[in-house]
């Protein structure tokens, strides 16, 4: 988050002011009487105790009116106060818009979870539902994947186990036999209805079938029939014609 870095910053750098301003010696002869420590992972701990309100590290420099010292206090107090609690202000606003945008979806949620568990009430209530017939018109329930598999694994063995199984050494379909022709739809078609009504409608429909191809194979007959009378016609008078010509063209 934004906040540490900057608390970071703000706390190593007051802390190298203190040392410049508190253990540095501007000329050789000075005499160093701070009780602030000179190291510096130190005087980071001090000046964080200082800033919460502990002062025995620079007790003798407020006492001594020392106006850097007081100047970098002021300055500290106006990090640590007003720019962090604007930092910690805009977290808390960031906070609340992200519960502005979610809080429809939580109270759904949590909906959802009440009506659950006051549907979920009358399983456990004895003589409940039958004595008021009562059974809720959505049933809400989860289910985990585990579940979901074991659920699939089992109704489609079931589907697989009752339809109807194929030998693959058996003979090819012939389409002259109706039974096999439904035997074999039935088995290649996965559907959810009764097997005897598929075996009906698909027999209907083949026997409508067979049906219009001996309606075609007798009407073909017919045309075929009619059409050898038509060539016997020709044939008759193509013979009287050349028996006629053969008379004419004879001395």
């Amino acid at each position: 988050m934004l906040s540490s870095p900057v608390l970071t910053f703000g706390l190593s750098s007051f802390t190298t002011a203190s040392l410049y301003l508190l253990r540095s010696c501007p000329y050789k002869s000075c005499t160093l009487n701070s009780k602030f420590p000179s190291h510096y992972y130190v005087a980071i701990t001090t000046t964080l105790f200082y800033a919460s309100g502990r002062y025995d590290s620079v007790a003798d420099e407020l006492d001594s009116e020392d106006w850097s010292l007081q100047l970098l206090m002021i300055a500290y107090f106006f990090f640590t106060v007003v720019l962090m609690l604007n930092v910690l202000i805009a977290l808390v606003n960031q906070a609340f818009d992200d519960g502005n945008e979610t809080w429809r979806l939580a109270w759904l949620q949590n909906q959802l979870y009440l009506i659950e568990n006051v549907e979920n009430l009358t399983f456990h209530i004895p003589g409940f539902r039958e004595h008021f017939d009562y059974f809720p018109d959505e049933i809400y329930y989860s289910a985990t994947a585990k579940e979901v598999e074991d659920y699939r694994a089992r109704y489609r063995a079931d589907d697989l186990s009752s339809g109807p199984k194929m030998d693959p050494s058996a003979d090819p379909v012939e389409l002259s036999s109706a039974d096999h022709v439904v035997t074999a739809a039935t088995a290649a078609v996965n559907i959810e209805r009764p097997m005897q009504e598929l075996k009906g409608e698909l027999r209907e429909n083949l026997d409508k079938l067979q049906g219009q191809l001996q309606d075609q194979r007798a009407s073909s007959g017919k045309q075929i029939a009619a059409l050898q009378e038509q060539m016997k016609e020709m044939h008759a008078m193509l013979s009287v014609f050349l028996k006629n010509k053969n008379e004419t063209d004879a001395p």
